[in-house]
């Protein structure tokens, strides 16, 4: 396994770096004048779910 995957299942800090870059371009997109719904935010929907699962998964 490559040393990035091996962090992303072995660490949650990765993705709570992720969740905090994500609400920083969902906000910086919104003030922009880009509108709320956009990839960051997409992005940051999502983040729940992986990080749930992937939490799911390393408790195995």
């Amino acid at each position: 396994m490559r040393y990035s995957a091996s962090m992303y299942f072995t660490s949650t800090e990765m993705v709570e770096g992720f969740f905090f870059d994500m609400v920083l371009a969902t906000v910086a997109h919104y003030y922009a004048g880009h509108g709320l719904v956009g990839f960051s935010f997409y992005g940051l929907v999502l983040i729940f779910p992986s990080y749930f699962l992937g939490k799911q998964i390393r408790e195995q």
